[in-house]
């Protein structure tokens, strides 16, 4: 894995991971995320940060996330 340097956070970009990136995408969240990838009916947000282009890191918001809030004892608005 490459590390990207503290003085290139500046360079990070967001963006929406595009519908031929998804089977990609969570073959990796299944290999290296220990709790493997979401499944497509709980997705609900998913983007990718990229450097230079390249993809290093993903980002997937699902419906779990939403359980957190009730945790954690904030209204769900």
């Amino acid at each position: 894995m490459e590390l990207v340097p503290p003085h290139a956070l500046r360079s990070l970009s967001v963006r929406v991971w595009r519908e031929d990136e998804t089977e990609g995408f969570l073959g990796l969240l299944r290999e290296h995320h220990e709790l493997g990838a979401p499944d497509a009916r709980t997705r609900r947000l998913c983007r990718v940060v990229t450097f230079e282009g390249k993809a290093v890191a993903l980002l997937v918001w699902n419906s779990a996330s939403r359980a957190l809030l009730i945790r954690w004892g904030q209204p769900l608005n």
